[in-house]
């Protein structure tokens, strides 16, 4: 994910692990695990777990570039979800 300078420090994946029943989104910045994306109740309520790398994490993010990374997430999460 590419936006421009205020993003270019995150980056999100998308991935489907055994333990989830669809699609989920994990959002790095400076590759620590931020937070993650799910779709597991329900695509048009979806939740978010914070990571572990984000506790004591003493620097500053831009929330404009997070804002985007989700908006990027919800966006292929949609996309990607199993039932269409």
């Amino acid at each position: 994910m590419e936006n421009g300078d205020k993003s270019q420090a995150f980056r999100v994946d998308l991935l489907f692990p055994d333990e989830y029943s669809d699609f989920i989104a994990e959002i790095y910045f400076k590759d620590r695990l931020v937070l993650v994306i799910s779709q597991e109740r329900d695509p048009s309520e979806l939740e978010i777990e914070f990571g572990d790398d984000v506790r004591g994490f003493a620097g500053r993010m831009p929330l404009t570039g997070l804002e985007d990374a989700i908006d990027y997430a919800k966006r292929r999460l949609f996309e990607l979800r199993k039932e269409k």
